[in-house]
């Protein structure tokens, strides 16, 4: 046991989260080759396996010394973060690492504006970002996975039910979602003279970047309500699958959050259709672990990324 390095316990951890040796390699940056000698050099410490290969496919599985040993190497690596963390309370130059989950949109729209300056100010501290649904974000909390997590939400208050030691602060309200298509497609002539109303919306296929999150649910809820006709909903995947959805078929609507769709818009690539009612609006959540709160950049970011979404005139 005297043999087990951090390194090891990190891929160990990875690989649970994200399904496999080449997708936890990915997550941590380094080469497959790396990662499977990670796991190589564990089970020759612990002179055990900890991985079963499936034969007829790539899927791992833990065996049951893994499993055993999971719990542990999570709590490992939470008290490495927390006494990294502890340091830096007291040095900014000290060395430490925050670990953030958040949908797909903000993590790759608005996260890094609001990084940028953090990481100058912070050239010591690491901040992890990794992409995740809406559940996915508060499981990672839940398990300590990750000291921040930011999700979108139709919520205006702070969930019942939150991790030991952990708050919720919501960021911003009011963060625009915008339907949107090709330039020539027939509904955004039709909504430069009046807004569209979703009836007629709904004959169209909308593209969301994911069928499992909150934003299908409440899109469904939405039309509903309204006494509308269920919306014909495609999953691309990703933001940008929705993008590529929309350049590649002239019948159909996008919905994104503005941020993530501003720039295809300004720069004359798609165009936004007007409805009645308007898409609906979400709130941007921060869950907040009780180690993450500690770190001074982290209130940074928080106060950065809720300074990003007062300033956007579509949130306004």
């Amino acid at each position: 046991m005297s043999g087990i390095e951090v390194s090891q316990l990190r891929v160990l951890v990875a690989l649970t989260q994200h399904g496999g040796l080449t997708a936890a390699a990915k997550a941590l940056g380094m080469a497959q080759s790396t990662a499977s000698e990670a796991i190589a050099a564990l089970e020759r410490a612990l002179g055990a396996s900890v991985l079963r290969r499936r034969r007829k496919s790539s899927e791992t599985i833990l065996t049951e010394v893994g499993l055993a040993l999971l719990p542990h190497a999570r709590d490992v690596l939470a008290s490495l973060a927390a006494a990294q963390l502890s340091v830096a309370e007291v040095s900014e130059q000290a060395r430490a690492s925050i670990a953030i989950s958040a949908n797909e949109s903000l993590a790759t729209y608005l996260l890094p504006r609001a990084l940028t300056g953090l990481r100058a100010r912070w050239p010591n501290t690491r901040f992890g970002v990794s992409i995740a649904i809406c559940p996915g974000v508060r499981s990672a909390i839940h398990a300590g996975e990750s000291e921040i997590g930011l999700f979108l939400s139709e919520e205006s208050a702070p969930p019942d039910t939150l991790p030991d030691g952990a708050a919720c602060r919501i960021l911003g309200t009011g963060v625009s979602l915008i339907f949107f298509a090709q330039p020539h497609h027939p509904l955004v002539a039709k909504s430069r003279q009046s807004p569209v109303p979703h009836d007629v919306l709904a004959a169209f296929p909308l593209f969301i970047s994911d069928a499992s999150g909150d934003l299908p649910t409440m899109m469904r809820r939405f039309f509903v309500a309204g006494g509308f006709p269920e919306p014909a909903l495609e999953s691309a995947g990703t933001v940008e699958g929705v993008k590529l959805g929309i350049a590649g078929d002239s019948r159909a609507v996008g919905l994104l959050p503005d941020y993530a769709v501003r720039a295809e818009i300004d720069a004359g690539e798609a165009a936004a259709i007007r409805t009645r009612p308007e898409a609906p609006r979400m709130n941007l959540h921060a869950l907040v672990a009780g180690t993450g709160a500690r770190h001074p950049a982290a209130a940074e970011l928080l106060d950065e990324l809720g300074r990003l979404l007062s300033t956007s005139p579509a949130n306004r």
